[in-house]
């Protein structure tokens, strides 16, 4: 019986293929990574490998075997680590497909996504796309729980699109939320959910700096959206026809939208709060990743005398 689970599970994942955005400029980031894309910065925490190495090989381990790698800003570096990266990795160069979003990327990540329809071969019926961010770090943990919920729910992706939560604890103290330079602090994306039956829909995505969750009662419940995103072929076409007439630039901004013109529906799934991933936008998000990986090295240290 698990053989032939696994055998379904596998010929279920031959129809994703994961879209990595890999296009923006990420000028806060430059004095880090220098002539480099962020999506090519190399962490000590992740065996010293680029962020884009470590998203390919964490998802093809889960059985992706399809990728499509989305460029704009310094995108000459990115397709030549793929090129020298194919080269060691053989069994990838006819699964991997580099797209430029030269000179749009400009405009907004929404417009870097909208690149894809520049390459129909890409946009095949029946297929379905895991969309994440190339300067992102998920735990692998992660990675492994959102691949099995794909693998469990596929038929919801003939209707509706997948999207991935987690509770966050109040009150926030971190680091990777807060820095000493307001001006700098990420902002996070808290969704409202609708549930119907046992199931549960994105209401809205809202845009908050961290000190604003300062407001909220231990006892509220807060939301956090994992910029994962899963959807078919269908999806992508109701994309395409609105995308002449959808001026704003953010895909928060698309989904919303979508869910306020009732053009679309999304359906929601929680992952432990434990569950994480670091949004790399500055150097406190370098060295808590960084600060991390020490602690637990140095856990396993202890935990093995």
């Amino acid at each position: 019986m698990e053989i032939l689970l696994s055998l379904r599970n596998k010929s279920v994942l031959k129809t994703f293929t994961l879209i990595i955005l890999s296009a923006g400029e990420g000028k806060r980031f430059a004095q880090l990574s220098g002539k480099l894309p962020k999506t090519l910065l190399k962490l000590k925490a992740l065996g010293n490998r680029p962020i884009l190495q470590v998203l390919i090989e964490s998802f093809y381990e889960q059985g992706i075997e399809s990728f499509i790698i989305i460029i704009g800003y310094l995108g000459h570096e990115i397709t030549h680590f793929i090129d020298a990266f194919i080269s060691k990795k053989r069994f990838l160069k006819e699964k991997i497909t580099i797209i430029d979003a030269s000179p749009f990327y400009k405009k907004g990540p929404l417009y870097s996504f909208y690149s894809i329809f520049t390459r129909s071969s890409s946009i095949k019926k029946d297929a379905n796309y895991i969309l994440i961010p190339g300067d992102t770090i998920f735990d692998r943990a992660l990675i492994e729980h959102v691949m099995n919920i794909i693998k469990r729910e596929n038929e919801i992706l003939k209707k509706y699109p997948l999207l991935f939560y987690r509770q966050i604890s109040l009150p926030i103290n971190h680091q990777a939320f807060i820095s000493e330079d307001i001006s700098s602090s990420k902002t996070i994306s808290i969704i409202e959910i609708t549930r119907e039956r046992n199931l549960e829909f994105l209401k809205k995505i809202n845009t908050m700096h961290p000190q604003e969750l300062m407001k909220y009662s231990s006892e509220q419940n807060i939301y956090q959206l994992i910029p994962i995103i899963v959807f078919g072929s269908q999806f992508l076409n109701q994309i395409s026809a609105l995308r002449e007439h959808f001026k704003k630039n953010t895909l928060k901004d698309l989904l919303n939208f979508l869910i306020q013109t009732k053009n679309a529906r999304f359906i929601l799934k929680k992952v432990d709060h434990s569950l994480n991933f670091h949004d790399i936008d500055s150097s406190v998000d370098v060295d808590l990743v960084e600060k991390e990986y020490i602690n637990k090295m140095k856990k396993d240290k202890n935990s093995g005398e």
